[in-house]
């Protein structure tokens, strides 16, 4: 019996040995070590995230053709469960990893449901601006060559086409067919569509190309040496790029707007002071955003944080914040002329295309007057990470964003004579999470005072 006793007792040994180790992506993590055990959540991506999506429907077409003001009904959530996928994982060295950052959406018809109890469905139609149709002129307008212009508002005319759209939720995110989406191959000119502004896919969708997809490759910190604190975003590749940069090479170069700066997203510098400013690179974006103290907080778990906001100088005219005088690209035309806007064109094949915070949130209030139907909320619509006192895990965090178009004066093309000249919201979305559930994790968060 007392054998049997000591083989019982080695085999727990072994047990609580093997169970302190684990192999991550063929490297060897001590979970006994607080940083180590860090790394290993990370890498895993613990986090289950629900992303919301809400439309701009636009319930005044015939008069919107005619110069009035858009009268818009917001319609949502359409929700989906985001998982979180870090697909080739590679260990670079002790302090630095890789992998490509992947998002699978699915359908989330439980989560779907608006403040009033109406059940969202993905098959639910939506009327909103004709953002192939858009682009389009907005290529006509900007390139210099009269033959290429000329082409381009036949071809316009010939289709047809209105400057709004009727299509399901599912179709305007994932892709529906436009003839107008040939146009590049049929002008087949590089000077009026580089390479690299060519819109690469056969559909058009506000987020075709992102659901399990690659977006790129990400070179992040392990927090295990001293190069960097865990989730800090070191190096950025793009899919059709070779090599590994600190840059994006989309704006002004060698400045801070086209640096891949800041954590990720999932894991903060530790002992976060109040009075500091937290940058989150996001990929989509195509920039780093800036983040400062809004107050504390305790999570659902009792774990005690603070809450870190999106600033209103991430969105500002370079008036208001002179540090984004770098996103302005394109001249005096590619800068905001309103507060609360950001021109993302030079990362989105040169659409006009501009973000800003839900409703206009943050925003100039001249914005707000060319449209009805928007309500700025901050409880709504405010960005936001919670993250962790000591070692600065993001205990829960709301990622908003809006797409807007941006219309201007297109001359003398019959089908958008009347339209006049604003910032017409599309959609906006906010992906949401209050961090890891899984219970053993949780304790041992609380039992390192995380």
């Amino acid at each position: 019996m007392a054998v049997i006793y000591s083989i019982l007792r080695m085999m727990a040994k072994l047990f609580v040995l093997v169970a302190t180790v684990q192999i991550v992506h063929g490297k060897d993590l001590n979970l006994d070590n607080e940083n180590e055990f860090l790394a290993s959540v990370y890498i895993r991506t613990m986090v289950k995230p629900i992303m919301k999506f809400y439309f701009f429907n636009l319930t005044n077409p015939e008069e919107f053709l005619n110069g009035a003001t858009p009268v818009l009904n917001e319609v949502g959530p359409f929700a989906y469960k985001a998982k979180l996928v870090k697909e080739n994982v590679r260990w670079i060295n002790d302090g630095l990893i890789e992998f490509i950052p992947k998002v699978v959406y699915r359908y989330y018809p439980k989560k779907s449901k608006s403040d009033d109890g109406k059940m969202n469905r993905q098959f639910d139609k939506i009327t909103t601006i004709n953002m192939p149709l858009i682009s389009a002129l907005n290529s006509m307008k900007n390139t210099g060559d009269i033959r290429a212009q000329r082409t381009i508002a036949s071809f316009v005319e010939i289709l047809g086409q209105k400057p709004y759209v009727t299509h399901t939720a599912r179709d305007l995110l994932w892709g529906y067919d436009n003839q107008l989406l040939g146009l590049a191959k049929t002008i087949n000119n590089a000077a009026v569509f580089p390479e690299d502004k060519v819109y690469p896919y056969d559909q058009f969708g506000y987020f075709i190309g992102k659901n399990d997809t690659s977006i790129g490759t990400m070179r992040v910190a392990t927090g295990l040496d001293n190069s960097g604190f865990l989730a800090e975003v070191k190096e950025w590749k793009d899919p059709r790029d070779t090599n590994f940069n600190d840059h994006l090479g989309i704006w002004e170069e060698g400045s801070q707007c086209d640096k891949t700066r800041g954590s990720d997203g999932f894991v903060f510098p530790k002992n976060i002071k109040k009075n500091s400013r937290q940058m989150v690179f996001n990929r989509n974006f195509c920039r780093s955003l800036s983040f400062t103290y809004k107050k504390d907080i305790t999570d659902k778990n009792g774990i005690n944080g603070y809450r870190f906001v999106a600033s209103s100088d991430n969105f500002n005219t370079v008036q208001n914040n002179p540090e984004n005088s770098c996103f302005c690209t394109g001249g005096s035309e590619s800068c905001n002329k309103y507060s609360g806007l950001y021109n993302i064109s030079s990362c989105q094949y040169d659409a006009p295309v501009l973000v800003s915070w839900p409703h206009f949130f943050q925003a100039d209030k001249a914005l707000l007057n060319d449209v009805k139907g928007l309500k700025p909320d901050a409880t709504k619509h405010e960005c936001y990470y919670d993250i962790s006192k000591n070692f600065g895990v993001a205990l829960g965090a709301r990622i908003t964003t809006q797409i807007n178009a941006k219309i201007d004066d297109y001359g003398d093309i019959e089908q958008v004579k009347g339209l006049k000249p604003m910032v017409f919201p599309i959609m906006w979305s906010s992906i949401e999470t209050d961090g890891i559930k899984d219970s053993a994790t949780i304790e041992r968060f609380k039992k390192i005072n995380v």
